[in-house]
């Protein structure tokens, strides 16, 4: 049997563990404490980080003094070409298109899509 002091202290005890519990029910009903789930919105959406990134990559590109890329993303080149050929910028298409390898061009249909009517459209040659 419990003495008076043990049953107050465990009565304490569960008083304590109620109450830390009502906290943490509360603080999750209010959208805070360690369960709150992280908002993609705050964070930003990774898409489109990643895209920005890309499109970066194919800035590089362009703007490098090389006459032949050995190295470079094939994700970068497509996802540059596409937004090239959104804004209608043929040049940057024109551009990074010589400086892939030829054989990478010939062998991703979309990518020499995109650079054959970019030159159709500049009346540019090959």
């Amino acid at each position: 049997m419990l003495t008076t002091h043990n049953a107050q202290s465990s009565g304490t005890i569960v008083d304590d563990r109620v109450g830390y519990l009502l906290k943490i029910k509360e603080a999750l009903r209010q959208g805070q404490g360690p369960l709150d789930v992280p908002d993609s919105n705050k964070a930003g959406d990774p898409e489109k980080l990643r895209q920005r990134a890309l499109l970066r990559e194919l800035e590089e590109y362009r703007e490098s003094k090389q006459k032949r890329l050995k190295v470079f993303r094939l994700e970068a080149v497509r996802a540059g070409f596409k937004k090239a050929w959104q804004q209608r910028d043929y040049a940057t298409i024109i551009a990074v298109a010589r400086k892939i390898p030829e054989n990478v061009l010939q062998e991703d249909p979309k990518l020499l899509m995109w650079y054959d009517q970019a030159l159709t459209r500049t009346g540019g040659e090959s």
